[in-house]
Parts: C-alpha cells; sequence; structure tokens
C-alpha cells in the first residue's frame, strides 16, 4: 500500500511515519513537506491513501484534496491536525467523492492514531496487521543519539526478536553501521517502551547522548552521523527548518574542529579508520579549504562558515558513494552504473543548488560553490564553465575537493602526497586557481610529512 504523507513539522512528521509503519504492513511511504510538492506527487503518481496534515506549508489541505478530486479520486483523503474539514470551503462534501475520506483530530493516542488509519483504509482490517509485541524505529533515527533507554533488538523471524543494544547503555557509531551494512532498515523496541514517547521525540527520548561515554577522539564520529541523518533527511523530503537546523550545528562543529585540529595530519588518520568517503569527505573538505584560507589571510569568520557548509552540503543528494570517487563526466566507470545512477551523479551539482536556492536563506557564494565543485581549470567541467567565471572560493572549494579525492584513491598513503601535489601544480596554473593552489603549497610545505 502506498502513502502520500505532507507535514512541514519535522518531529511529528517523522514520529506519525513510525506510527504509520507498525500500522500498516510493507507501507510504502512517500514524505512531502509543502502543499506544492504533495500536489505534484499526486499528479505524477498513484497512492493508495494521502494524510495531509493541517501543518503543511504552501498552500492548504483543500488544495490538496482538490488535485486528488481531479486527478485520483480513488486515493483515500485523510485531513490530519488540529482542524476539521468545515474549516477549509474545498472540502465541503468530502465524503461524497470517497466515502473512506475522513479526518483524524489531534490529540490523541497513538493507538487511537492507528485504529482510524485502519478504519479508514481498511475496514475489514483483513489485509493489515499490527506488530503484536514489538514497534519498529528506522535505524537512522539511532545515529542521532549514542544512549539507548530502553532495550533494542533486531527482528529475525515473524516471532523471533534478538536483543542488540542493553536499556541505559552507550553505543558507537561502529555498533549501527555493522547493521546498516547488513541491509537491516529498522530496529525494534517493546510496546511497553514505545508507548513513552508518543507525544513527540523531544518530549521522552527513547534515545539520548551520554557526554561522558565520548572518547575524547568520536567528535569526528558523532559529526558522521549528524551528516547521515542529514542525508536522510535532505533525499527523502528535500530541504525542512529542521534539516537546515541540522546543517548550522554541523557546520559549527567542523569550525570547532577546524580550531582545534589546524594539522590535516591528525584528521588523515582518523579518517583512515572510517574510510567511508561519502559521508566524511565533507568534513576533509572543509579542513584543507580553511587551511588554504588561513595561509592567505583569508580566513574571515564569514568565508569559513561559507566553505564549511558546502563542504557538508555538496554531495547529500548521491545516494551511492562509488560515484563521487569517479573522475568526471568522461570517467569510462561511469558506464557501469545504472541510467538513474549516472543521471543523479551528472545533475548533483544544479540539483543540490536548486534545492538551495528554493531554501532562501543559503548564501548565493555557497550556492556558487556547489553548482560549480566538478568545473575543471581546462573548462571541461560538469556544465563547461570558464575557468575565468569560477570565484576564488569555488576554486579553492574545487582545489581542496580535488586533493581528498586524489588521496582517497591511494589510501592516504603519505608516500603519495607529493606525486598528487606535482599533478595538481600542472592543473591549477591559472585564474583563480593560481593563489589558492599557493596558499595550499604553503600549507602543505609546513608539513614534510602527511601523516604523522
Amino acid at each position: 500500500m502506498k502513502l502520500l504523507f505532507a507535514c512541514s513539522d519535522d518531529n511529528e512528521r517523522q514520529l506519525y511515519r513510525i506510527y504509520l509503519e507498525n500500522t500498516v504492513q510493507n507501507a510504502d511511504i512517500v514524505e512531502t513537506l509543502t502543499a506544492e510538492s504533495a500536489i505534484e506527487h499526486l499528479k505524477n503518481d498513484s497512492f493508495n491513501v494521502a494524510i495531509i496534515s493541517d501543518k503543511m506549508a504552501g498552500g492548504t489541505p483543500g488544495d490538496v484534496f482538490n488535485t486528488i478530486k481531479e486527478y485520483t479520486p480513488g486515493t483515500i483523503f485523510i485531513l490530519f491536525g488540529l482542524s476539521s474539514p468545515k474549516d477549509f470551503y474545498a472540502l465541503d462534501g468530502y465524503k461524497s467523492v470517497n466515502e473512506n475520506n475522513t479526518s483524524i483530530r489531534q490529540p490523541l493516542s497513538p493507538k487511537d492514531f492507528q485504529d482510524q488509519v485502519l478504519r479508514a483504509v481498511s475496514p475489514s482490517r483483513s489485509s493489515l496487521e499490527r506488530v503484536p509485541a514489538f514497534q519498529k524505529v528506522r535505524l537512522v533515527h539511532f545515529y542521532r543519539f549514542n544512549k539507548v533507554l530502553c532495550n533494542v533488538y533486531v527482528q529475525l523471524s515473524e516471532r523471533k526478536y534478538v536483543k542488540v543494544l542493553n536499556a541505559f547503555t552507550a553505543y558507537r557509531k561502529e555498533d549501527l553501521d555493522k547493521y546498516n551494512h547488513q541491509g537491516i532498515e529498522y530496529f525494534y523496541i517493546s510496546n511497553d517502551d514505545f508507548e513513552k514517547f508518543q507525544a513527540s521525540f523531544t518530549s521522552y527520548r527513547y534515545l539520548d547522548i551520554d557526554e561522558s561515554a565520548l572518547h575524547p577522539d568520536e567528535e569526528l564520529n558523532i559529526m558522521s552521523c549528524t551528516h547521515m541523518v542529514l542525508h536522510d533527511l535532505i533525499t527523502k523530503v528535500g530541504f525542512s527548518d529542521n534539516a537546515v537546523k541540522l546543517v548550522e550545528q554541523n557546520v559549527k562543529k567542523v569550525m570547532k574542529m577546524i580550531s582545534k585540529y589546524p594539522d590535516l595530519s591528525a584528521m588523515f588518520t582518523k579518517q583512515m579508520k572510517e574510510k567511508n568517503y561519502l559521508y566524511d569527505h565533507g568534513y576533509l573538505v572543509s579542513i584543507v579549504c580553511c587551511n588554504i584560507f588561513a595561509r592567505l589571510n583569508w580566513d574571515t569568520s564569514e568565508n569559513i562558515f561559507k566553505l564549511c557548509t558546502a563542504s557538508v552540503l555538496h554531495d547529500l543528494t548521491i545516494e551511492n558513494p562509488k560515484l563521487e570517487m569517479l573522475e568526471g563526466v568522461d570517467d569510462e566507470k561511469l558506464l557501469h552504473f545504472s541510467k538513474n545512477e549516472m543521471d543523479c551523479y551528472l545533475n548533483h551539482p544544479a540539483h543540490m543548488a536548486n534545492m538551495l536556492t528554493k531554501v532562501g536563506t543559503i548564501s548565493s557564494e555557497v550556492i556558487d560553490i556547489i553548482k560549480n565543485h566538478h568545473e575543471t581549470p581546462q573548462g571541461d567541467g560538469f556544465y563547461n564553465i570558464h575557468p575565468s567565471r569560477l570565484s576564488k572560493m569555488a576554486c579553492t572549494f574545487i582545489i581542496a575537493h580535488h586533493y581528498v579525492q586524489k588521496m582517497y584513491e591511494h589510501e592516504f598513503n603519505p608516500s603519495m602526497h607529493n606525486i598528487v601535489l606535482d599533478k595538481m601544480r600542472t592543473v591549477f596554473t591559472e585564474y583563480n586557481f593560481l593563489t589558492p593552489m599557493t596558499g595550499f603549497e604553503i600549507s602543505r610545505n609546513e608539513r614534510k610529512q602527511l601523516v604523522a
């Protein structure tokens, strides 16, 4: 069963998605933030149910209902929130379009929400079942924290669950990664524990950050977790207020790390243990960028913030980290990927730039860096931009991005640094590339070895 869930409130949408996943078996849930996006989905796809919150930007539930009435009258429309159908003129007589159309009024308990959804989508309940003893929670939510306040399980079969995290025990990113890498999408918690956080994620958190359990070297690990949550949010629903706040928090953490670790050596040493290119290379790029700016006395707080923001955001729409290891548009390895993956890779700079433009609060310089981060000094990049048109910020980012990618290819072998640097000297030789490249060489010459 395919469901559309439109709600601009991140906490509420994520919480009620969990309830839906535990109500409708094998539900395919598409989340969206705005009325415009919901309407676009309904015009281009088929949904069995559309749950439309009255907390939705860019339009009203009535606007969405009119689209359903015109395009897909068989879709069950559920108004969700504090409002009544009587509050929207367009919903007058909405049940005459589909007798299963209904409204679910807040406040209500998770059980009441689940019961009302079941009555609307399957009055007989013959095709839908509840998980009897456990409720499932997407694994990605656990990356937000490092401590569980209840026991957590994985499901081995329909009736068998095995405990993987103990209550009140701190855990590490690696503990989650081993399940994530096995393709496990959900963890499970008991119904008793699940009921405890029925109001919201913040009013009762079944997960928590235990700072006392953090090793001094784990800040980068926590940042990578945040980036993973960002990636999940942005690729599924676009930029919301919550996603933007996460970016800002992450950028502050990057900047804090720069002040603590001015040399690349410590950063690369830690990264060698991770080797998670998609989620980690953005942080390395930010460090290289800021190191270059520091040597050129360009390192104002505003410039650092812009570079770090671009570093965190530039590849978030890419699903497959192997794509980012490609050399460019002419790389023969690109043909080994599916058409969708190729399109994703070739369009990701413009895609992310367009998303950020719509946000309206992201600096135009950040958007320019992201849109042009795959351009080249030869003008043969993704969009064939002549190098004379690239800003010093974009050129600095391109140099840093190129260096990090090359060192990843050589597994951060210190002996390869000079070989990579010699090649870069022949490539980044003019226009706004020249000065950042000089700054990069100065910063690298201050260290005789890449990894101590």
